[in-house]
């Protein structure tokens, strides 16, 4: 499967190469956030340990009992001080901790070194941004399929799993991908100023890109969140119809559509239910038919279409779902494979749109 004629992401980023981007702007914002959540944690262990003070006004023998057991009978209970208390303190603590740690991890996992303190040893986190230029490094990155999962091996003998890397948006247990030309989807952890979308295939032009989770080797969730590429609908459309056509699971796959506001779908199927409403065309076959048809004029069109006993659908028959071609003798819908064979054979050509990525 190849992409070169439709919807690409194209580049500007040639001159990132040895630069050090946002990455410091980045880890510093995050480094500060971290250290704002270590005082709250601290603030709230004190109140987790001060709740555990006997209620005053209980009876002699429900305080000893509180000092013993941590509990004092209902009736004796003060307001604000009590079991349900303890529990969302405890809670609150067990809410932070699990906050840092993920803040924590992704500043580690990006190559940050962390100091006590809560800020970063810069002289051991500096780093410049690289590109995988070689089909070597490429290769690395590269996903296979097989039985419905993914994985980081030609063998598919390696499930991949994206429990151990990061990235700048999502966080830990996520990974960024792209799609190449070629129909080849590549996929790591990402590193803010040192590893992006665009180092996957060294800045090339991509027909998706995005960031994705995945749990040995099944993809819970996937978005089209990339800074560089910028990606809308349309690539992630791209991305779930090459998912498809791998075999890989999409049943139980969550979805993350950034475009401007951020959608969550709970399955695959929400999401392309809910396109025809945001304005894009949810049957992937009939958007490569649109894309042969751009710069074919109608009227050429009818005439050689009516040639071989076929017809452009009328909008009461859109209306009714039949869209694309039909058959003129009983308006049975002709599939969009086959038209799109016919166009290619009498010499016409898919029309390529190419966005360019916002960048950084």
């Amino acid at each position: 499967m190849q992409f070169p004629n439709m919807t690409a992401l194209g580049n500007q980023y040639g001159v990132e190469v040895g630069t050090e981007g946002h990455r410091r702007d980045f880890m510093d914002s995050t480094a500060t956030n971290l250290r704002g959540l270590k005082i709250r944690l601290e603030v709230a262990r004190e109140r987790a340990s001060a709740v555990h003070s006997a209620p005053a006004g209980a009876s002699v023998r429900d305080r000893a009992a509180f000092f013993e057991t941590g509990t004092v009978q209902p009736q004796n209970r003060i307001a604000g001080v009590g079991e349900t208390e303890k529990a969302a303190a405890r809670a609150l603590v067990a809410k932070l901790e699990g906050q840092i740690d993920s803040e924590t991890q992704k500043l580690v996992r990006q190559g940050a070194v962390i100091l006590p303190s809560g800020m970063i040893n810069w002289v051991q986190t500096e780093a410049t941004v690289v590109y995988d230029n070689t089909a070597a490094q490429q290769g690395l990155t590269r996903l296979h399929f097989q039985r419905g999962l993914i994985y980081t091996d030609a063998a598919c003998t390696t499930p991949f799993d994206t429990i151990g890397k990061v990235t700048a948006n999502a966080g830990k247990g996520w990974a960024i991908y792209v799609v190449s030309a070629q129909g080849n989807i590549h996929a790591a952890s990402h590193s803010v100023g040192k590893y992006h979308h665009s180092s996957l295939l060294a800045g090339a032009t991509v027909a998706g890109a995005g960031e994705m989770r995945v749990l040995a080797g099944k993809l819970v969730e996937i978005s089209n969140k990339s800074g560089h590429y910028f990606p809308n609908a349309s690539h992630l459309i791209q991305v779930l119809y090459l998912l498809r056509k791998r075999g890989v699971d999409l049943h139980s796959t969550k979805v993350k559509l950034l475009s401007p506001g951020i959608q969550n779908f709970p399955s695959v199927a929400a999401f392309m239910a809910a396109l025809p409403a945001m304005g894009f065309e949810p049957d992937y076959e009939l958007t490569k038919l649109h894309a042969l048809m751009t710069q074919f004029p109608f009227a050429l069109f009818s005439a050689q279409a009516a040639a071989v006993g076929w017809r452009w659908a009328t909008n009461a028959e859109h209306i009714l779902g039949v869209r694309g071609v039909v058959r003129i003798a009983d308006g049975a819908p002709v599939p969009h494979r086959d038209v799109r064979k016919w166009l290619k054979g009498i010499g016409r050509v898919m029309t390529q749109t190419v966005q360019d990525g916002f960048g950084r």
